[in-house]
């Protein structure tokens, strides 16, 4: 678990704090929910299983990561293992719909509903039958049909830019687009996904292996608010490694932590073109925030003709310590880290 997370769960309890404990039950919020913290030994994934909220997990031991989800308190947020740890009061968790979780080939039925966007466009009567005959294509092609009414659609199939900030996408939406950029649309230099928190790590996922990795010459990634913990942010970082023209990544609030920060500084450190990488808002601390200066600093003291100019925005990080922001000041050339 995040620095700054589990500082704040071992806050002594304050004077101010108390009425919470005296006057109320406690309690954490998930997806929108209340549910009461009767047992404090018991973990967060066992109150939520009880109260009938489904968690993804499997070993229920801490190891292999299925029940990773993005949790905030006090306004720090961090991406936790659910069945390690305990609740407490004020705690919010998101738990997002996993689309593809239910489908037994969901790039298959990517694939079915880019046939029938296609269709939509140029052949409305097959695309009329296309759906009658799949009902997958009326579960999951009706919504994102609706998501991308008048240009989108267009833009989409054949533009350079596509913006779908805070538009409900999820991850079987954010395959079905990774594979028409890379298959079907290689102009498009700008994809926007801002504000879509049912993406997830599977999401992110997809678009990285998909997309990142590819050969497309996608300039242009925005993933802030996107429900991204480790996971995704790893994959996106190994993505990197095989990609040579990427320039911006835009990661703001998600749940990313010192793992994935130093994953990141990695493929900075090592990518011909990215020059622009935003995390503001997210979980990192202060071995994270150095990792990426170190690679910004190295980047810096490269020979002119191979060097280029780097920004890193950190803000909101509040597990960075002041000591390591004016360490970071000091190593790397000014405005290339933003705090």
């Amino acid at each position: 678990m995040a620095f700054a997370l589990r500082r704040l769960l071992q806050k002594p309890c304050t004077g101010r704090l108390r009425p919470c404990f005296g006057r109320r039950s406690a309690a954490i919020m998930v997806s929108g929910r209340s549910l009461d913290i009767s047992d404090t030994q018991e973990s967060v994934l066992d109150l939520c299983l009880r109260n009938g909220i489904s968690i993804p997990w499997d070993c229920n031991k801490g190891t292999c990561g299925s029940c990773r989800i993005n949790a905030t308190l006090e306004g720090s947020s961090a991406s936790i293992l659910a069945c390690q740890e305990k609740p407490a009061d004020g705690m919010q968790l998101v738990v997002t719909e996993q689309v593809c979780a239910g489908l037994d080939a969901p790039r298959q039925v990517a694939d079915n509903i880019i046939r029938y966007l296609e269709y939509r466009m140029r052949a409305p009567k097959m695309a009329d039958d296309e759906a009658r005959m799949d009902v997958l294509i009326q579960q999951h092609g009706f919504p994102l049909e609706n998501k991308l009414a008048g240009k989108k659609l267009k833009q989409l199939l054949r533009g350079s830019h596509i913006h779908l900030d805070k538009a409900y996408v999820n991850d079987i939406e954010a395959l079905i687009m990774t594979r028409i950029a890379r298959h079907r649309n290689p102009d498009l230099r700008l994809l926007d996904l801002n504000g879509n928190p049912s993406i997830g790590d599977v999401g992110a996922t997809f678009i990285a292996e998909g997309l990142v990795a590819s050969d497309h010459e996608l300039r242009s990634l925005f993933l802030s608010n996107c429900g991204i913990t480790d996971v995704g942010g790893s994959a996106l970082a190994k993505a990197l490694r095989q990609n040579d023209d990427l320039m911006i990544l835009e990661l703001r609030r998600n749940a990313l932590t010192d793992s994935a920060a130093a994953e990141l500084a990695e493929s900075l450190a090592n990518h011909p073109e990215l020059a622009h990488l935003y995390l503001t808002g997210n979980a990192i601390g202060n071995s994270g925030a150095l990792a990426l200066a170190s690679a910004v600093a190295e980047l810096a003291d490269r020979p002119k003709s191979s060097s280029r100019k780097v920004k890193v925005w950190l803000g909101e990080n509040e597990a960075i310590s002041d000591d390591m922001r004016q360490r970071i000041e000091r190593i790397v050339p000014k405005h290339t880290i933003r705090f």
